[in-house]
This record gives structure tokens, C-alpha cells and sequence, in this order.
């Protein structure tokens, strides 16, 4: 079968299912054949940067406000099988951090917060590994390290304020590569709240040998009085 068929076919398939469900905007919901369109990408490299949240275990950055068109996106990957804006988030997401994240010196390595086993078969990838894939890319570093286990199934943290997710998430990870070397490591996520996910995650690092934390997220959402938004726990964020 000839190769200019199969485009043909090809094309011809794209065309009935943009007539059927036309393509639209993962951030906006705008009709449009990227899946953020201009107008998305625009704003999110325009948006100004959440500002640093100190923690115990070093530092929390995000690239990205939890709104338009970050909200879109993430929803749109993880519960419409729409992976592809994930990618393009992440992608977004390093190039606003890269020069921030890189004035202190490279890390010594780079890891993604991992999901737990049942929630990565439902799902079929982690947005954490693709943020921190993005990260690198940017940064020219290695690609992240493997090693940090989720070894705890942990019930979801949908209403949950900061204390119950804290407890929900205590002794879920675990580090299983080789011991870390006292330098500094960028923790990766895709969304941070309260950041009971991230305290969670550093604390078996540190206890791996690691020193500092840079907790990395593409998005953040703003609390308003200890409490998250009621959108932000539709979307089950951490």
C-alpha cells in the first residue's frame, strides 16, 4: 500500500472526527487544531510567577497559576486521555523556571513525585514524569533519576485540609536507587496546593542523603486562608 494512500486515509480520518468532535483548545476550550492554541500559550508565558514558598526542606517553585490556561491542560491530560497537553504544558512550564531554577548550579539530580501503581495503570502515564523530562530538556541535564517509590497506596485528597494530607501521605515514598550525595535535588510535580505531597516525597530523599529540596510543580494553586479552592479539589490536586 503506497504511502501517499495512507495519507490520504490519514487525513481524510482527521477530517471526519474534527467534523463529528471538532478539535478545541485543552486550555481555553476554543475550537483550534493545536492543542493549546495561540491566545493559551501567549498568556501562560506572559502570566508573572507564583512566588516562592519556603518549606523545611528548602524551597517550593511553580511556573504556572492553577487557572487558565494551566486548569485546562492538566484536566484535559489527566482524566480526557489528552497527553499531548501535558507535554506542551511541561514544555512551557521549564522554559519559565530553567534560568530561575539554574542561578543556584545544576542539581545533582532531578525526580519525579511518582503515582501509585493502581493510579498509573488507570491513568497510563505520570504528568510528573513528563514535567520533569521537560525540565531537563531545558536545563540540558540528565534525564530524571529513578528511585523514588510511591510505596503506599494513599486514599485520594480531595477535601482534605493540610494536617489530614499529611497524615494521608506519611511514609508513601521511598527512596530505592543509589545513595543520594548531600547535593541539591529538584523534586518534580505537576500541581502543588497545600504541598503535603512534596514535604512528603523530600523527607524520604533527605533521608536518602540528599541536602537541599528545590520542589518543582507547573502549576500552583493560591490558598485563601489555609483552605484550597473548590476547583482545585475537583481536580483531586495535591
Amino acid at each position: 500500500m503506497s504511502s501517499w494512500w495512507l495519507d490520504a486515509v490519514s487525513e481524510g480520518l482527521a477530517r471526519l472526527a474534527d467534523t463529528v468532535a471538532p478539535r478545541r483548545c485543552a486550555g481555553c476550550d476554543a475550537p483550534g487544531a493545536h492543542v493549546l492554541c495561540e491566545v493559551c500559550v501567549e498568556l501562560a508565558l506572559a502570566l508573572p510567577l507564583p512566588p516562592p514558598r519556603a518549606a523545611a526542606y528548602g524551597v517550593c517553585r511553580a511556573a504556572l497559576p492553577l487557572a487558565p490556561p494551566a486548569r485546562g491542560a492538566i484536566h484535559a491530560a489527566k482524566y480526557h486521555g489528552r497527553r499531548r497537553a501535558i507535554h506542551v504544558l511541561a514544555a512551557l512550564a521549564a522554559e519559565r523556571l530553567a534560568s530561575e531554577l539554574l542561578a543556584a548550579g545544576p542539581p545533582e539530580a532531578v525526580v519525579a513525585v511518582p503515582l501509585g501503581a493502581r493510579r498509573r495503570r488507570l491513568r497510563g502515564f505520570n504528568q510528573a514524569e513528563v514535567a520533569a523530562a521537560a525540565l531537563c530538556l531545558a536545563c540540558r541535564l540528565p534525564p530524571p533519576r529513578p528511585g523514588l517509590r510511591r510505596v503506599r497506596e494513599t486514599p485520594a485528597q480531595v477535601g482534605l485540609g493540610e494536617a489530614e494530607r499529611l497524615c494521608n501521605l506519611s511514609a508513601a515514598f521511598r527512596w530505592d536507587g543509589d545513595r543520594l550525595g548531600g547535593g541539591t535535588v529538584w523534586l518534580v510535580d505537576d500541581v502543588v496546593t497545600t504541598g503535603a505531597t512534596f514535604a512528603a516525597a523530600a523527607y524520604a530523599l533527605q533521608q536518602a542523603g540528599a541536602g537541599r529540596i528545590e520542589a518543582v510543580a507547573m502549576a500552583s494553586c493560591i490558598r485563601r486562608r489555609g483552605r484550597e479552592s473548590a476547583r482545585t479539589g475537583q481536580l483531586g490536586m495535591l
